[in-house]
């Protein structure tokens, strides 16, 4: 971090750094991987039992799946579990980006606590369409902190104009120095468009959020409050190495409440797709 640009922030904004790890991809032959290594498409490794998960009659794409035991939890500011291992699917055909209630389903995360290397590789069903197939990569996992967004929920009261335009001078020299595709662990989202958690919590509590209805109910006043347990699990950028475009060059954003995170309720966690 450069320490000069960062000692030009406001207190207030210095204050919401947190802690995340950013994931490095490498285009790999699946077979050269072992059985429950971390990495992103490719076909996964999973437990006894698993059922392929399907939303509106088509197959979810296989996303990622993380090794637990290859983090190093002290680098990442979300509650983790020791050891087992995550596995992320999205639907194959991007019907959904995450605002309607509708959508639960068409994104899931999978958590296992059998060992990793207990785990059997399987093969995608066949009729997920060509688009909802990703290659194989390897990933790293570098210790990295970012700051929110400009109009994050967490600057309360929201930043005045002399405060955003330090945060986006900050910003600006950040994405200089950052190359290739920004996939990331915790932390806060890297946002294509507006802040997210409020749109989690609003639309997993029935309110439809594709336009200003949800955030106009009046039941937006007793739900807002919660927004702010809503975490950043996984942010999946677009990657020519795992042929993965969101949208038109967009990400996906796996969320989950803190005290689901804690309780591994990744049953509950929930997608958001956003583009330019």
């Amino acid at each position: 971090m450069d320490n000069s640009k960062f000692d030009k922030l406001p207190v207030r904004v210095k204050s919401q750094l947190r802690r995340s790890l950013r994931v490095k991809t490498d285009g790999i032959a699946l077979d050269s991987l072992p059985t429950g290594a971390s990495r992103f498409g490719g076909c996964p490794d999973v437990p006894a039992g698993f059922v392929w998960p399907r939303y509106k009659d088509s197959p979810l794409s296989f996303i990622a799946q993380v090794n637990l035991d290859d983090l190093p939890l002290q680098d990442v500011d979300i509650p983790l579990p020791q050891g087992g291992s995550l596995l992320f699917f999205y639907d194959s055909q991007q019907r959904t980006w995450g605002f309607d209630p509708k959508d639960r389903g068409s994104a899931v995360v999978l958590y296992t606590k059998q060992a990793p290397n207990s785990l059997t590789r399987i093969q995608a069903p066949e009729d997920i369409p060509e688009m909802g197939w990703y290659k194989c990569c390897a990933v790293d996992f570098d210790p990295a902190v970012n700051l929110p967004d400009a109009w994050s929920i967490h600057y309360q009261p929201e930043l005045s104009d002399e405060e955003r335009d330090k945060l986006f001078e900050y910003f600006e020299w950040d994405q200089s120095q950052t190359s290739g595709p920004i996939h990331r662990i915790g932390g806060h989202p890297d946002c294509v468009q507006n802040a997210m958690e409020l749109e989690c919590q609003l639309v997993t509590d029935g309110l439809y959020c594709g336009d200003s209805s949800g955030y106009e109910d009046p039941r937006r006043e007793n739900l807002q409050e919660g927004a702010g347990d809503w975490r950043l699990l996984l942010q999946v950028d677009s990657d020519d190495d795992a042929g993965m475009m969101w949208g038109d060059v967009g990400r996906i954003y796996f969320w989950i409440r803190e005290s689901d995170l804690r309780e591994q309720h990744f049953e509950n966690a929930w997608l958001i797709l956003q583009c330019g």
